[in-house]
């Protein structure tokens, strides 16, 4: 990700996901440092574009990893109220929160919606937590197979 930050630094979601490749590596500080500089950019461009929500979920799910989950919540909350149709948007802050339950509702919605991005649905670390569930299983099977 550094490589690509090198390449396009303007790809700041790069910040993003470092952060979670350091804190899923244990290094904390690193991990809090890139979410940090991830926040300020992410900060900087709502200022601009307060309308894109995608933006908004990941200053979410970014105040959430750095500890400030309420604050974190409220925006997503926020954000969804703006547009209930960004069921998987919502169901990566819910998940993150550790709200697994009304997180698997959201996945629910989302594939039930037309959803089919499977590799992301499996690959995508915001939705981590909920890949042991059983619920989660079988509405991968229900929509998938």
């Amino acid at each position: 990700l550094e490589a690509v930050l090198e390449f396009n630094p303007t790809f700041t979601n790069a910040y993003y996901q470092m952060g979670i490749n350091y804190e899923l590596m244990g290094k904390t500080q690193e991990a809090e440092s890139q979410y940090r500089h991830y926040l300020d950019l992410n900060m900087q461009w709502l200022t601009d574009h307060p309308e894109d929500l995608g933006s908004v979920y990941f200053n979410a799910l970014t105040l959430t990893r750095l500890g400030e989950a309420e604050q974190g919540l409220e925006k997503g909350e926020k954000a969804y109220r703006a547009d209930t149709s960004k069921h998987m948007d919502y169901a990566m802050l819910l998940a993150v929160q550790g709200d697994i339950s009304q997180a698997l509702d959201q996945v629910g919605l989302a594939l039930e919606s037309g959803y089919r991005d499977y590799c992301w649905i499996k690959m995508n670390p915001d939705l981590a937590e909920l890949q042991d569930e059983d619920r989660f299983k079988e509405l991968l099977e229900q929509y998938f197979n």
